[in-house]
């Protein structure tokens, strides 16, 4: 037994004995941490959570080298009463366009433009898009339009009229035939992307680089309205108005709440859990003084205390999320939508080995007359029991890892990484704020009433244990 607490002694003298250097180390890894986590985006593209290998992701890449996007792109929308000065303005704003580089960068925003479209084309060939059923609509028509001018060039026929049922067949036939011609003008579409009332034009440009890094996406969008406003809309019609969407756009928005809700629930769940915790801590606190009697000094001491023990939990809960973050945006680069809530699922977790440490040290303090002493036990025998429950809850978060959904196993990784962390801060870090508040005189956790301990009285009962045993059980099996 000695051997295996003598490296464990080692780690917490030499906390004890150094630990304004453990917490210099501590504050500043910290600050590089929250500095790098601090460039963390959430990416909400789905594909970037299936392996690279995958011929689904390997045929999306193709597309997206070819066309510059699958789907998100800028809109810029052209109001003008003249289709010449909307047009005018697009193959002035176009090659400019096409030009834009990122600040930092030499490749291009944008990778291509929906404007003009080679109608003449699709027209000529239009039949090579159609299909079976459309094909065969438009061979009965063209047979009907044949046998019905060969009948009205015979000078002996004239029209009898016709029953009922061909005239619902008539009817039938036209409409297949209207719908074949929209599917045709649909198909063939105008040369420039005009609106039906002639006073509206929308350019489509799509990016060639990431669509979903929201400071790319604004960082484009700036730089295009800037490059609007060079060229100049009103000087190719007074009345000419340009607006910029697209689905880009509403992808920002759509991350933006993402961030927000995920901003609001940390704060929310982070703040009451502090203040159970930080409650918590001032009952110990107060009954390490007086016990359990009721002494109004006293509780508005620790009421007026309660700063510091925000800080003994609080300043190890920043420091390891600080870490884990920060090595989130080293190993994995992005947030993706499972990874995004993982800070209040952290927070809850590493603040348990605050509690429990914390609690056991309050204890022994309140029968140790040597801070160091009450160090040492509370190491020992809690600090031991958080490492190795850490360990284990740690270790079935790094198992998700080998998945290839990267959702899960980027999820494994930062979770696995933040209890370890945790386990850091809590064990090594909140014992050093410990001490340097206790030579400060800020905590007086010594006891001045001794107070008996009843958890070691023998010879009672567990009330209701067989009640219990058989509820449980009976809850288990439904």
């Amino acid at each position: 037994m000695k051997k295996i607490s003598n490296p464990i002694l080692h780690i917490i003298r030499f906390v004890v004995k150094h630990h304004i250097l453990v917490l210099l180390v501590a504050l500043v890894t910290t600050a590089i941490g929250l500095y790098l986590a601090s460039k963390l985006e959430i990416d909400s593209d789905y594909s970037k959570l299936i392996p690279e290998h995958y011929d689904s992701v390997q045929a999306l890449e193709r597309v997206r080298e070819r066309v510059g996007g699958e789907g998100s792109d800028v809109a810029v929308g052209i109001i003008s009463p003249s289709f010449e000065a909307s047009k005018a303005f697009a193959d002035a704003l176009i090659p400019l366009a096409m030009q834009m580089t990122r600040r930092g960068e030499t490749s291009p925003y944008l990778g291509s433009v929906e404007y003009m479209r080679e109608t003449e084309f699709l027209r000529n060939n239009a039949l090579f898009f159609a299909t079976n059923d459309e094909l065969t609509t438009l061979t009965q028509y063209l047979e009907d339009e044949i046998e019905n001018q060969s009948l009205e060039a015979n000078p002996f026929y004239f029209d009898l009229g016709l029953d009922d049922e061909e005239v619902e067949a008539d009817s039938l036939h036209d409409a297949d035939i209207e719908e074949f011609t929209d599917l045709y003008d649909w198909l063939v579409g105008k040369e420039y992307p005009v609106h039906d009332d002639g006073t509206s034009m929308t350019l489509r440009f799509f990016p060639s680089g990431s669509q979903t890094n929201i400071r790319y996406i604004r960082d484009l969008y700036g730089d295009m309205e800037a490059l609007i406003a060079e060229v100049d809309p009103k000087s190719f019609h007074p009345d000419m108005e340009i607006v910029i969407a697209g689905r880009l756009l509403h992808r920002v928005v759509q991350v933006e709440a993402i961030r927000n809700d995920v901003a609001k629930t940390f704060g929310l769940g982070a703040g009451a859990v502090l203040t159970l915790v930080l409650l918590y801590f001032m009952y110990k606190s107060y009954t390490a003084q007086v016990g359990r009697r009721f002494n109004a000094r006293q509780l508005l001491i620790e009421i007026a205390r309660l700063p510091v023990l925000a800080i003994i939990i609080g300043l190890p809960l920043v420091m390891f999320l600080g870490w884990t973050f920060g090595t989130a945006y080293l190993w994995v680069g992005n947030l993706n939508l499972m990874t995004s809530t993982l800070a209040l699922l952290l927070f809850g977790l590493g603040i348990d080995f605050g509690v429990h440490f914390y609690g056991r040290y309050s204890e022994e303090r309140s029968k140790h007359d040597n801070y160091t002493d009450a160090m040492i036990v509370t190491f020992m025998s809690t600090g031991k029991a958080t490492m190795i429950g850490a360990s284990t809850t740690a270790a079935s978060f790094y198992i998700l890892t080998i998945a290839d959904f990267r959702g899960f196993s980027e999820f494994g990784f930062i979770a696995g990484t933040g209890i370890v962390f945790a386990v850091i801060a809590m064990i090594m870090v909140q014992p050093a704020i410990l001490v340097i508040l206790e030579r400060m005189g800020l905590l007086n956790l010594q006891s001045v009433h001794k107070i008996k301990d009843e958890s070691y009285e023998t010879g009672k009962r567990f009330p209701f244990a067989k009640s219990i045993l058989a509820v449980s059980a009976v809850l288990f099996l439904v």
